[in-house]
């Protein structure tokens, strides 16, 4: 485009950065016309104090970034801030690390150095992290006094129509399937009996309360590690095994000496006091509640509990 008069509005529509527009300087006041009448070029006239050139279109949303160090030349950008205030294609970087992505990967699956994790995430695979690594292993047997003593003694039982309970603590809830003792010999008396179950911590205090399941009966005239199925969902929280037999054949126990002293026990090492039991009852289905429970000293029939 060449010199135009500033009456010409149609070619003033569209104008290149070089053309050449008419400016009239009001800061002379001379009163010669050549003085007051002057040409600039575009570019000249948007790059004055405080004027900024910019490019010819660019991305709907996209944030405006300096282009070079004079200040006065903008271009466009891939980042966008919509009209409700989301932001995207950022990244940052600082310390050595860049992020360039937020990710809702729950299994951590992409192991990348430069994606930001969610809360939701992070939640899901640590979650999911503990649910495959169980505390306690399906089809494997747990004895109480696995956390109470090795169980490895072979003593005859101490009495018969007595109830011995053992403490054991759940964690997290899990289901169970079986209760075995191990027979280390058996009476060889056939309708030898001895009989499993699982008994609530009391509501007040430390001891066997109510009955959550009776287990039914085990052979024990014979040497054999016998089990009985049974079929529960164990909450969060302490429970008791119990036996009762109505013969003495030796089994599995805990050493009185290996047992770990509980809060509100005697915890002397010349006299810990390792049972809790119930003496006086009769051979038959398991009482409900528990019943009076007596503390005496001896070893601990270990009574074995597995995860379903």
């Amino acid at each position: 485009m060449a010199d135009q008069k500033l009456t010409d509005k149609s070619a003033l529509t569209a104008v290149a950065t070089t053309d050449v527009m008419h400016v009239v300087d009001v800061s002379d006041t001379s009163a010669d016309p050549a003085g007051t009448s002057k040409k600039s070029t575009v570019e000249d006239v948007l790059a004055g104090a405080g004027g900024v050139t910019g490019p010819g279109s660019s991305t709907d949303n996209a944030l405006a970034r300096f282009d070079g160090a004079t200040g006065k030349i903008i271009q466009n950008s891939t980042i966008t801030l919509t009209d409700a205030g989301a932001l995207s294609e950022l990244t940052l970087s600082g310390g050595g690390a860049t992020v360039d992505t937020i990710s809702d990967d729950d299994d951590m699956g992409a192991d990348s150095a430069t994606f930001l994790a969610t809360q939701q995430s992070i939640k899901a695979y640590v979650d999911n992290r503990v649910s495959r690594a169980p505390l306690w292993i399906p089809g494997q047997y747990y004895f109480a006094t696995d956390w109470l003593g090795d169980g490895t003694l072979n003593l005859a039982l101490g009495a018969v129509n007595r109830l011995y309970a053992s403490w054991f603590e759940i964690r997290e809830t899990t289901d169970v399937d079986r209760l075995a003792i191990a027979v280390t010999t058996g009476t060889g008396n056939p309708g030898d009996l001895a009989r499993l179950g699982i008994y609530f911590n009391a509501t007040s205090g430390f001891e066997p309360g109510a009955l959550l399941v009776d287990g039914g009966t085990v052979a024990v005239d014979v040497t054999a590690n016998v089990e009985t199925t049974i079929a529960e969902t164990l909450e969060p929280g302490i429970y008791w095994t119990v036996l009762l037999a109505n013969a003495l054949p030796s089994m599995k126990h805990a050493a009185s000496t290996d047992i770990l002293p509980t809060l509100g026990w005697n915890n002397a090492l010349a006299s810990k006091t390792t049972q809790i039991v119930r003496t006086g009852f009769a051979f038959g289905v398991l009482p409900d509640p528990f019943g009076t429970v007596i503390l005496t000293t001896g070893n601990i029939p270990s009574v074995g509990v597995r995860a379903a």
